[in-house]
């Protein structure tokens, strides 16, 4: 009888350990900004305030066209865009930049 008391209790208690040692660690939201104007509204303004210190904001596109990879779409700060958050530059890469990118490669 205490044999069988032995087989589940044992995973029982190392069940219990494992879920004890779980913890909710608190996640803030981050925001991406993707418009190419770069300017704030004051409910954005106030989401942001409740966001982690990071803001990533879209710098532009990297798209080919005519056989070259260019930079479109780049971002315009407006002069009333103001935040105390850390800007991290994002660049979007497009699906058609990546098409035949191995042949380029290799002829260069």
């Amino acid at each position: 009888m205490i044999k069988n008391a032995l087989k589940w209790l044992f995973p029982t208690f190392l069940c219990l350990l494992s879920l004890s040692a779980c913890k909710q660690d608190p996640h803030p939201y981050s925001f991406y900004y993707w418009r190419t104007n770069l300017t704030i509204n004051s409910a954005e303004q106030q989401a942001l305030q409740h966001s982690n210190d990071k803001l990533y904001v879209r710098y532009f596109d990297v798209d080919k066209r005519a056989g070259k990879f260019q930079a479109l779409a780049s971002v315009v700060k407006q002069e009333s865009f103001v935040t105390d958050k850390r800007i991290v530059p994002v660049v979007f890469i497009t699906n058609r930049t990546f098409l035949r990118f191995t042949k380029f490669i290799q002829l260069h």
